[in-house]
């Protein structure tokens, strides 16, 4: 691996370590860059290093820091203090922040709260040619953060419940409006791609007041001619608010099924029983809604008889596109803290 001059001489580089599965290919690129001769902080951040930040910074050496949580304004300050020397006084003085003393050992700040306000957050710079999904460029949003859901197996919610926040925040119908109206005109993007943990709260009329206000704010806008894609959980389908989001554009639904039996959606915390799990597919079904879904179709507690009532959904819904796999025991999540107890 090469890189250019201009990041070998630079200050920080910063790693959005996605995925748990993921984290040594992170810490090898990062060792990578140490080779190419960068001698600048590396830092990296995310669900996994948020609860893992000792074991990485032990783990792998070319790693310095650790942003825990949100790190909009830890990043910030990071590079302020890097720039004054980045002494370990300096770094101390960083909420949300991991690091190692002069002695090696791990140590952390104090934790710092999210964001109370993401409309005051800045729109992320996007470089490069948009993404092109079906021949369509696309962009993809994120208008709100955070899950009021309880799953055992999400480190989605053990993220926000570690920072002490509120469980679920959102941006404003025109800040999210004029994001997209800005994509449209100067990228070209007609697919927007919801990347939020779950695009609805459980609450039909605030989510009918929410995606009124998001179509309204984007007629204001001249934005018409879109696609949306988003994330649902089987208890968040209304038929009102699907009546709006299709007069938008929705185009396709990413339903979270997680598991076709009863032992699965109790193991993994749902909160649903498997009659809502096929009325969701139904109502989209019905709808004619493009869906697919995710099972997590092995858990700690399978057995012959919860697999065999898996395979059955799967087979009353030949048409929905679907992947499965074993559930990934998350580091800070109520699943691998009972595996722990165990």
């Amino acid at each position: 691996v090469t890189f250019g001059p201009g990041l070998v001489g630079s200050l920080l580089v910063g790693l959005s370590m996605a995925f748990q599965r993921r984290a040594v290919e992170f810490g090898q690129l990062a060792g990578a860059l140490r080779r190419e001769g960068f001698a600048g902080h590396i830092t990296c951040g995310g669900h996994f290093p948020t609860f893992a930040h000792a074991e990485v910074l032990e783990r792998f050496a070319a790693i310095d820091s650790v942003v825990r949580h949100e790190g909009e304004d830890a990043i910030c300050e990071l590079s302020d203090a890097l720039e004054r020397g980045g002494s370990l006084d300096e770094l101390a003085t960083i909420a949300g922040l991991a690091y190692r003393l002069h002695d090696g050992s791990a140590t952390t700040t104090p934790v710092r709260p999210l964001s109370a306000d993401l409309d005051a957050l800045p729109l992320p710079k996007r470089v490069g040619e948009p993404q092109i999904h079906l021949g369509i460029p696309a962009a993809f949003i994120v208008g709100s953060r955070g899950c009021y859901g309880h799953c055992t197996f999400c480190c989605i919610n053990a993220f926000i419940r570690d920072a002490g926040g509120p469980k679920y925040r959102e941006r404003s119908a025109a800040n999210i409006a004029e994001e997209m109206a800005s994509l449209r005109r100067e990228r070209g993007a007609r697919m927007f791609v919801f990347h939020d943990d779950d695009f609805f709260t459980r609450d039909p009329a605030r989510d009918l007041a929410r995606v009124t206000a998001l179509r309204d704010a984007l007629r204001r806008r001249g934005v018409d001619d879109i696609a949306l894609v988003v994330k649902a959980r089987p208890d968040d389908l209304d038929e009102q608010v699907f009546d709006v989001l299709e007069d938008v554009g929705l185009l396709r639904v990413y339903l979270g099924i997680e598991a076709g039996s009863t032992q699965g959606l109790e193991t993994l915390g749902r909160g649903v029983d498997l009659e809502l799990n096929r009325q969701g597919l139904d109502f989209l079904r019905r709808r004619d809604v493009y869906t697919c879904f995710n099972m997590l179709i092995f858990d700690p507690d399978t057995t012959l008889g919860s697999l065999r009532s898996s395979l059955e959904l799967l087979r009353a819904y030949p048409e929905v596109p679907m992947n499965f796999c074993r559930t990934e025991i998350y580091v800070g999540t109520p699943l691998m803290r009972r595996l722990e107890r165990e």
